[in-house]
């Protein structure tokens, strides 16, 4: 869940899509759609009109809310803007102190 700056709208994440909500009515203004298998919305965040919506793997998309819809490449306009993890590992390190 987030919360606009200088404004009376809420974001709430669910599995299959964004809910913008009125904060005086909880009355849901606007029901933004994600791809259903992206793992459900896991993080969401707020910068002018731009929402950013994290999913369960891991790609970002970005939703203009004064236009509508998802931010489009300039490259091809049928497509969305989004981020998306590329395949890798983590290698963990540990070390140990030895006292002397």
């Amino acid at each position: 869940m987030a919360m606009i700056n200088d404004s009376s709208l809420y974001a709430v994440g669910c599995k299959s899509n964004t809910l913008l909500l009125d904060s005086r009515t909880l009355e849901t203004i606007q029901e933004i759609p994600v791809n259903p298998n992206r793992l459900g919305i896991w993080s969401l965040s707020f910068q002018d009109n731009v929402i950013t919506i994290g999913t369960g793997i891991g790609v970002i998309m970005f939703y203009h809310i004064r236009a509508g819809k998802y931010l489009e490449s300039s490259f091809n306009s049928s497509r969305k803007v989004a981020l998306k993890p590329s395949i890798g590992y983590v290698v963990s390190i540990s070390m140990t102190v030895i006292d002397k």
